[in-house]
Formats: structure tokens, sequence, C-alpha cells
């Protein structure tokens, strides 16, 4: 039986416009890291892959700043 390690979803880049997958493996005991993979565009031969994968940079945190949230009136309109 196979076991899912992880899951992907397909991007679309916003400088370009390219596709690539997008998502997580779970290593187990090592924790889950977050990949992407992108089309070889510089491939020359059927020796060299097709994709690359890399390893997803986290954001770094940024703390909030005391505008940067904005508080909104209840709607008691909303149907649930």
């Amino acid at each position: 039986m196979a076991k899912v390690i992880g899951a992907l979803w397909t991007r679309e880049s916003r400088n370009d416009g390219k596709k690539y997958f997008s998502g997580q493996l779970d290593l187990g005991v090592f924790g889950t890291v977050q990949i992407a993979i992108f089309r070889n565009d510089r491939r020359q031969n059927d020796r060299q892959p097709t994709h690359n994968i890399v390893l997803s940079e986290p954001m770094p945190f940024q703390p909030l700043e005391p505008g940067d949230v904005q508080e909104v009136e209840p709607d008691d309109d909303i149907p649930f």
C-alpha cells in the first residue's frame, strides 16, 4: 500500500506566467518541508532532468505595525 507523503498544487508565476508546482513533503521525524517544482528550461538532451525540485525558503516573520490591521464592524445580516 502506498503512503502519501506530501501534496502539490499547480501555481502560476506572477512575474512571467510560467506554471509550476508548489507543495510540501512530510519527511517524518525530520518534519515537513515546502518545495517547488519547475520545468527545466535549460534542458539540452535526454540525460538532463525535465524538472528541478527546490526547497522553498520560509517567509521571514514580520511583526504587525499599528496600522496593519483594521477593525471591522460586525455584520449581523450574515445568515449563519
